[in-house]
């Protein structure tokens, strides 16, 4: 007589199988979560870095005699302190803009997040709902401010970057 031997795994076996999965997932996770949180954080300071140098090359235009700049939004003759910011603000919001708030890419409507704020409204500190935006504003009649929250305040660090850009 053949004895039939059973072949295959015990229930043993695949129970330990399965939670050494489950291991590695919840670790996987936890590592990506921290991923995507540096990735953000990261995509904030390169927006800001971006916009900072897009508003000197912009106001090399006109020092060196373009009628306009900033996509159009920018009159060179007469510019003051504050038309410059407003048209930082208009120009960085415009639909052919690809410059997202990293942490929230789109809004309720569906319509894009833009990391540039249409109002010249200050910061403060930085918090979950404001990190991601930046701010362009004037202080007096001869500079340009850019202040962004990159992410939430840290105990040991603001994530608050701000620049002032001088022009004549």
């Amino acid at each position: 007589m053949k004895r039939n031997k059973n072949k295959g795994f015990t229930l043993i076996e695949l129970l330990v199988v399965v939670a050494i999965i489950g291991i590695l997932a919840s670790v996987g996770v936890v590592a990506y979560n921290g991923y995507t949180n540096s990735a953000q954080k990261s995509a904030a300071g390169s927006n800001y870095n971006s916009v900072a140098k897009w508003i000197q090359n912009e106001m090399q235009k006109c020092n060196v005699g373009e009628v306009t700049a900033m996509s159009g939004e920018l009159t060179c003759s007469g510019r003051t302190a504050a038309t410059v910011a407003e048209a930082v603000r208009d120009s960085q919001r415009l639909t052919t803009s690809k410059m997202a708030n990293p942490y929230d890419k789109t809004l309720a409507d569906g319509s894009m997040n833009f990391a540039v704020q249409s109002a010249a409204t200050a910061l403060g500190d930085c918090t979950t709902t404001n990190r991601g935006m930046i701010v362009v504003g004037n202080t007096g009649t001869t500079a340009i401010t850019i202040e962004a929250c990159t992410a939430a305040a840290e105990t040991g660090a603001t994530n608050k970057l701000s620049e002032s850009i001088a022009f004549n």
